[in-house]
């Protein structure tokens, strides 16, 4: 059950009710409006009193956010691109935003008055791009594990592909590898380390000297690759 409102300070808010929800809480997301989660028997001014108490804390998130989001504004629809696919922009005189799918090619029919830095615009772009990594992420991935496990005599369960906010990929204890779909922004040197570096936890759970003693007889300049690899953020739109 959830209830829209607007907040001239803090912009749309989802107040979502849900019987599997024990606690108040509140999640500001980039690209997102902030959602307050509340148990089924609080009322919505139960959640607004919350979240105005929390009002600080929530102004703090959104300008983080908001700075992070300037890093990432789609301002020129020609630097659009993806590992698999590429991307054809078409002008025309309707509203809505168009997309269409054909194997490889994805073309976009955006309105002439479009402005692509609209918040609402941005978000569909975001929303696409998504959808074009872990279709390919799942495509791509999980073969290149198996490939890398082979090599170099790794074993571990399985691969399951996130749209992560923070990280890269993870290895759980009990052997399955996490990968970020958002590795598919990244050089193909940088999505091995980063593949390369998830395998090498399942012998080794922690970052030790054992574990990086591993990893550089496999890739000799892995600590430069991890490096590199910080450069680059694993945003989640």
């Amino acid at each position: 059950m959830q209830k829209e409102v607007f907040d001239k300070e803090l912009g749309t808010i989802l107040l979502h009710k849900s019987k599997k929800t024990k606690n108040l809480s509140i999640r500001v997301s980039m690209f997102q409006a902030i959602r307050v989660s509340m148990p089924y028997s609080f009322t919505y001014a139960n959640a607004l009193s919350f979240l105005n108490e929390k009002r600080t804390w929530v102004l703090q998130q959104q300008k983080k956010n908001q700075t992070i989001e300037k890093q990432y504004t789609i301002s020129d629809l020609s630097t659009l691109q993806s590992k698999f696919h590429q991307f054809k922009i078409i002008s025309y005189n309707k509203k809505q935003l168009q997309i269409h799918w054909q194997k490889e090619k994805i073309t976009l029919y955006i309105s002439q008055k479009q402005d692509i830095l609209a918040h609402d615009f941005q978000k569909q772009l975001k929303e696409l791009l998504v959808a074009v990594y872990r279709k390919e992420a799942k495509s791509y991935l999980p073969q290149r594990v198996a490939t890398l496990a082979k090599k170099y005599a790794f074993s571990y369960k399985r691969v399951v592909i996130k749209n992560m906010k923070s990280r890269w990929g993870s290895c759980s204890s009990l052997g399955n590898i996490n990968l970020n779909l958002h590795l598919l922004r990244l050089p193909d040197t940088l999505i091995d380390y980063v593949i390369l570096h998830e395998l090498a936890h399942t012998q080794h759970p922690n970052h030790s000297k054992h574990f990086w003693n591993k990893l550089t007889s496999i890739l000799k300049n892995a600590k430069q690759l991890d490096k590199q690899l910080a450069s680059f953020h694993p945003l989640a739109f």
